[in-house]
């Protein structure tokens, strides 16, 4: 008793010392099988005092495990323990509750300083027990009931209630790090501890969430950092327990375990109309953050990609996100609000993008497949719950954000989710896709088609607003990935799209993330082009065609064609593309309904092939001598119309700013990104660095490559065009075309100017695009094309002529340039798109200009007599000095050049005669009022122009014994001439040639 009298008066008077004393001798006297009952009552029954309060945390120890014995044997001295455990909870009720009250950190320092001396005894007390599953679990029992306590309240629906609070603020300050000291010194020694730790704070942190988050107290909490303090065991203990597989595992494990029963407390927890306050939201969401970290960590880094720690995130990751979509399980579905599914499947959607860029293929295979998972649950929202987000949104949650430096940008992040969880009601989906369109950054190539699989099956699913916003973000992944920066020296920063995922989560992507280069994303291009030229303008709805048109052409397939930093093989394939979606485009608007292609359609066709026809021609001064006499050298003048003057300046500059512009420049994706920190460019930096140094790569004279690739790409472009232009509407290529803007009348012109600009600014401010090709109509179209089919003439000519290219040669190395070589590619073909291009000719001029086609049908059918003759007849052999040179040259060639140029020619003339056989057909049908679509004036013209002398002398010209099927068009063309004069014979026997009148004299 004397013992026990002195303890209690060294308690009442906090002497630590004689504390110590008289506790050392109690459990000294313990030792004594009769008196070891009575010395643990009298200790207890001190420590169950209100003196207990000035107790250290030496003295504490003894009690502690005083409590872990009891709770073993659960027995004796049962009272008593929880004699002690109510003191240790009143105490922690006044610490916490009066510090809640006054919203400060300071606490009555006497119930305060109890509290925190409870916890650092039983914390020795752990850090000293062995890996015995009996005590631990004893141990972790008395630690949680240290810290918890309970409060009752009254409501007026529900009556009393008893709320169960955990003591968070020395939970996450004291509690949490011992806990991690502790599971880093026992690793290697079984799992058998790590699991009790797990289970223990997985049990805690339950608690938390349904008292602090859900329950009564969310709206009350005092300081939040340490409310999400509590949380960062999992992220804590898995840093620190790295080299530890088996600790990853069960930190891993408990995460799922802890995330799951979070949803649950939700789902169950019974709310107001107004749903869940903004804040509380935003507090769900960094916890959230905080326990997914872990799972992204085991996806991304290195010494855990493709090992059992990978697979089992993996597991972990399909398994949340079928608990948050509610699509079936093992447990129960979850009914959860729409506001706090879409926030966790946000986190979600960021944490298989993560593992889709940096993981194994076989892991980023299935984290891709989360997308789609994820994508179907948003599109169909039945098993949501309706709730509105308590406004406003994060204004009240200001205080929240209680961040360093460190973690500022994640925190903005942060809010910027759960901000447009409530302002965007399809931010879930179209977050999503903007993750999917950066996975195309993906360096697995496995990976990359994965993802346009997904987008495939997705596509059919989508709203037009969705697809849209894919089609800016496929645009900008799809640019940047195949061209690259704009400068070697860009350094990218943390607040880049393609790293926003790993920012959020704290990691650092440029440690953990591969980036496929464009020499590898060539393999990738024609997957993605194709979905973007195919199925997303065939998927979505007719009216909203021309919208989804207008990006994937315009800022996507335009600017890969004509950027100066896009190689051969990219324009072609972009070209490819282009007339591929331009041909679906006009096939679908015809077939689905309509007589005729939209007019916005045929403005932005008229855009995007005049800009391919102005940035891809090559000028002929660099082709041919400035005297070749080729057939139509009037079309490739120097000297343009005014018209197509304007706009190929307008088109230079447009070309000139694709050198120094990032891709999301050209395609404003960042403008409606759903997520990202937008750095604000002074004006004079962003001058500075548009102003570019790109200049014509061509010199004093194109080469035979330069050139190849020419008659490649205008292969590709021209032949789909004049079917493209026989689907338009003939006002669409008329002089009466609303988008005819440089060829219209100086009012008409500016009132048309004025609505574009407006058209123009409206789509910048909502970002589709801050880069857009020049405006243009048919007329300058049917000038571009005819220069096009100028250039193949000259082309055509620098093949036959080879002693004037070989002088043209030799200036231009006499001026210090390397003279190229001269017809000794077997893959130059001039002829490959003249028949494309003389057909769209044709379309453009019957709407356009009829009177235009007699000069130009006339120098067509010239050619194509010249042709015939160097073709199928003998040459005959010239006795100017200038022919022995020119045969002398040619002898100098090796049979395949001169088999090159025959073929050059025979082709030239198989091609023309097809071009004559159509324009024949052609004016002979519109020119019938029962089949033209013409009008009587308009036939009128076109018959005049195809009576004149050119046109029938030209035809009677090709009539040879060799001339092949242009023998049946000039045949139905002299029935027609026959049918339509038949009453002025002088006017026929006049247009003959002189040698078919002689032979008909007689």
């Amino acid at each position: 008793m004397g013992l026990r009298c002195s303890f209690f008066v060294a308690a009442a008077f906090g002497l630590q010392t004689e504390c110590g004393v008289s506790q050392l001798a109690l459990l000294r006297m313990a030792s004594y099988g009769p008196m070891r009952d009575v010395c643990h009552r009298s200790i207890l029954e001190v420590a169950a005092s209100s003196h207990s309060g000035s107790f250290s945390a030496m003295c504490w120890v003894p009690v502690v495990e005083l409590l872990v014995a009891i709770r073993n044997q659960q027995q004796k001295m049962v009272v008593e323990a929880e004699s002690v455990f109510g003191r240790v909870e009143e105490f922690t009720r006044e610490s916490c509750e009066i510090d809640r009250a006054q919203a400060s950190p300071k606490a009555p320092v006497a119930a305060t300083r109890a509290v925190q001396e409870v916890l650092q005894g039983i914390s020795t007390v752990l850090q000293n027990t062995s890996a015995d599953g009996k005590m631990l679990f004893a141990a972790f029992y008395v630690l949680r009931r240290f810290l918890g306590y309970s409060l009752i309240s009254h409501a007026e629906e529900q009556g009393t209630v008893v709320t169960n609070l955990i003591n968070v603020r020395d939970f996450s300050g004291l509690v949490v790090p011992r806990l991690v000291d502790v599971a880093e010194a026992r690793r290697g020694k079984g799992d058998e501890y790590m699991r009790l730790v797990v289970e223990f704070v997985v049990d805690i942190l339950n608690t938390v969430w349904g008292s602090y988050i859900c329950g009564v107290r969310s709206e009350t909490v005092g300081r939040h950092s340490e409310l999400i303090n509590c949380f960062s065991f999992f992220r804590s203990c898995y840093e620190q327990c790295g080299a530890s597989a088996e600790a990853r595992m069960h930190v891993l494990q408990g995460v799922k375990e802890l995330i799951a029963r979070t949803l649950l407390k939700v789902g169950s927890t019974r709310r107001g109309p107004m749903g869940f306050h903004a804040h509380t939201l935003y507090l769900m969401a960094r916890i959230w953050l905080q326990l997914l970290h872990p799972v992204v960590r085991a996806l991304s880094d290195k010494d855990s990609v493709g090992t059992e720690t990978c697979s089992l995130a993996v597991h972990i990751l399909r398994k949340l996100v079928v608990l948050g979509c509610g699509t079936g399980g093992s447990t129960v579905d979850v009914q959860l609000p729409e506001s706090v599914r879409n926030i966790l499947l946000l986190l979600l959607v960021n944490v298989a993008y993560v593992g889709g860029m940096c993981s194994d293929v076989d892991s980023a295979q299935s984290c891709v497949a989360q997308f789609s998972t994820i994508c179907a649950t948003a599109l169909n929202r039945d098993g949501t719950i309706p709730s509105e987000i308590e406004s406003p949104p994060l204004t009240t949650a200001a205080h929240v954000a209680e961040s360093n430096s460190a973690t500022e940008i994640s925190t903005i992040l942060l809010q910027q989710l759960v901000e447009n969880v409530r302002q965007r009601p399809n931010m879930l989906v179209l977050h999503a896709l903007e993750r999917m369109s950066l996975l195309l950054f993906c360096h697995a190539q496995q990976t990359r088609t994965d993802v346009i699989s997904a987008l495939r099956a997705l596509v059919m699913q989508l709203a037009p607003s969705q697809l849209q916003h894919l089609a800016v973000h496929l645009a900008d992944a799809v640019l940047e990935a195949s061209l690259g920066h704009a400068t070697p020296e860009y350094k990218p920063s943390l607040t880049e799209p393609i790293g926003v995922s790993h920012v959020l989560f704290g990691l650092n992507a440029s440690i953990v993330m591969r980036r496929c280069s464009p020499t590898a994303f060539r393999a990738t291009l024609p997957l993605v082009l194709n979905f973007m030229s195919q199925e997303m303008l065939s998927e979505g709805p007719l009216e909203h065609m021309d919208a989804i048109a207008e990006i994937v052409l315009q800022h996507c397939l335009v600017p890969l064609a004509v950027s100066p930093r896009s190689s051969f093989q990219i324009r072609a394939t972009a070209v490819r593309f282009l007339m591929h979606a331009v041909s679906l485009c006009v096939t679908r608007q015809t077939v689905d309904g309509k007589k005729s292609c939209s007019s916005r359609s045929s403005r932005i066709i008229a855009e995007c092939v005049s800009l391919l026809l102005f940035a891809l021609r090559v000028p002929v001064r660099f082709i041919v001598p400035d005297g070749a006499d080729h057939a139509g050298r009037q079309w490739v003048k120097e000297e343009k119309s005014g018209a197509l003057s304007a706009y190929m300046r307008e088109g230079a500059a447009a070309v000139q700013t694709l050198w120094t512009a990032e891709a999301y420049e050209v395609t404003g994706s960042r403008h409606i990104s759903t997520i990202g920190v937008t750095e604000e460019v002074e004006p004079e930096e962003l001058l500075r660095t548009m102003r570019g140094s790109w200049s014509s790569p061509l010199g004093e004279l194109a080469t035979d490559e330069q050139l190849v690739e020419y008659c490649t790409l205008m292969a590709q472009l021209l032949p789909p065009l004049p079917k493209v232009l026989g689907a338009l509407p003939p006002p669409a290529l008329g002089p009466e075309n609303g988008t005819a803007t440089r060829h219209s009348p100086p009012q008409k012109q500016q009132r048309q100017e004025e609505e574009q600009d407006k058209e123009r600014a409206e789509k910048q401010q909502v970002g589709l695009g801050v880069w857009t090709p020049p405006s243009a109509d048919y007329r300058l179209l049917k000038e571009l094309v005819q220069e096009a089919v100028g250039i193949f003439f000259a082309i055509l000519w620098r093949v036959n002529n080879v002693v004037e290219m070989e002088e043209f040669a030799t200036r231009a190395t006499q001026k210090g340039r390397d003279a190229p070589s001269i017809s000794k590619s077997n893959a130059l073909l001039p002829h490959a798109a003249i028949r494309g291009g003389l057909n769209a000719f044709l379309a453009l001029a019957l709407w356009t200009d009829i009177s235009e086609l007699r000069n130009v049908f006339g120098e067509v059918l010239r050619i194509t007599a010249t042709v015939q003759t160097s073709t199928l007849s003998t040459r005959e052999v010239q006795k100017t000095a200038d022919s022995s040179a020119e045969t002398a040259a040619m002898q100098r060639l090796s049979p395949q050049e001169q088999q090159h140029i025959r073929s050059c020619n025979v082709g030239m003339y198989q091609e023309l005669s097809s071009v004559v056989a159509h324009w024949v057909r052609t004016i002979l049908q519109q020119t019938d009022a029962a089949t033209s679509v013409l009008t009587g004036t308009q036939r009128k013209e076109l018959q005049a122009v195809a009576g004149t002398p050119e046109v029938f002398q030209g035809l009677v010209r090709l009539l040879a014994v060799t001339a092949g099927t242009v023998i049946v068009a000039v045949r139905d063309y002299l029935v027609w001439y026959i049918s339509v004069y038949e009453h002025d014979e002088e006017k026929i026997v006049e247009l003959l040639p002189s040698d078919a009148s002689q032979r008909a004299s007689p």
